[in-house]
């Protein structure tokens, strides 16, 4: 086989698309190349292994913010479950890259611990299928963005929902297009194609959201004093020197703690209501609220129990 098609072979086998390339039968006929097609579908069931158990220790956080502030604060769980997280990634990705590696120097050594998964034929038809699901779950998203950008491109159309998110820095965009999809189509069928924004949340941001904004979602952290932003804190004296649209109805804040100054935020987002927090919230949390009740109110159906 030529060398550059080995090695582009191998490149897709280990980005994750081996099920894909096993069926092919000139290359299951090639031994050197078939152990790492089977290696890397392994080691791409374990990373999933991995995220099922963030997955799980998400929801354990969650708990603990919701009903355990306390706790949750002063014993840095989330400090612990970052560590631990990284460590699990750094660690799939050494046997990640020991296996390209060896795949690149026509090894066929197979890496610790994969060969007794190999010989069990219910753990390799797991991996397999978690393989296969992990490919139909990288199409839809790239689908649903595809969607979700055609849906939020505007020519002249002035945005009337806003969502502003906090990144982090380093989470991309794509993450938020499907974490506010629902409010996304909605908004674009009432107000039309561009008629939701998404910006990144920051004080030059938010002026634009309000001076144009009719529901506005806030999705940052924060604390009694404001909300956070790449670019300090947000307080109510610094909403207080924006221009706030005549038809803004609704905002949801939710940074935590934020509801220690309800009364204060109503103050500033006049005439619209505002949802807040007086407690510690979480993440999930707000993802579950944007998916539930946000289309509801961009559609004017608010309702205080919204709040619960």
């Amino acid at each position: 086989m030529n060398k550059k098609i080995r090695f582009l072979i191998l490149v897709l086998c280990y980005l994750g698309f081996a099920p894909v390339l096993s069926i092919l039968k000139n290359i299951r006929e090639s031994n050197s190349i078939y152990i790492h097609i089977v290696q890397s579908i392994i080691l791409w069931s374990w990373l999933f292994l991995i995220f099922l158990i963030i997955g799980i220790c998400i929801f354990l956080l969650t708990f603990l913010v919701v009903y355990f502030p306390d706790f949750y604060q002063n014993w840095d769980v989330e400090l612990w479950f970052i560590s631990i997280l990284r460590k699990l990634l750094l660690c799939w990705l050494v046997f990640w890259l020991f296996g390209f590696g060896s795949a690149v120097l026509k090894s066929e050594r197979l890496l610790p611990f994969i060969r007794l998964w190999m010989k069990n034929k219910l753990l390799f038809f797991f991996s397999k299928s978690i393989n296969i699901f992990l490919i139909a779950l990288v199409v839809c998203i790239f689908s649903i963005n595809l969607y979700a950008y055609y849906l939020l491109y505007s020519r002249g159309n002035v945005s009337k929902v806003y969502v502003l998110y906090d990144n982090l820095d380093y989470l991309p965009q794509w993450i938020f297009n499907i974490g506010f999809l629902p409010i996304i189509t909605t908004g674009c069928n009432i107000y039309g194609k561009g008629g939701v924004a998404l910006r990144v949340v920051d004080k030059e941001n938010f002026a634009e959201a309000l001076k144009n904004a009719e529901v506005l979602f806030v999705a940052s952290h924060g604390m009694e004093e404001g909300m956070l932003s790449r670019k300090g804190t947000i307080r109510p004296e610094d909403i207080q020197t924006m221009e706030v649209n005549k038809n803004l109805k609704f905002v949801y804040l939710s940074a935590c703690k934020s509801g220690a100054q309800k009364e204060v935020w109503e103050r500033v987002f006049m005439p619209a209501k505002v949802l807040t927090y007086k407690r510690m919230t979480a993440t999930f949390e707000h993802a579950w609220w944007f998916w539930k009740n946000g289309p509801k109110v961009i559609r004017g159906e608010y309702k205080e129990e919204y709040a619960n």
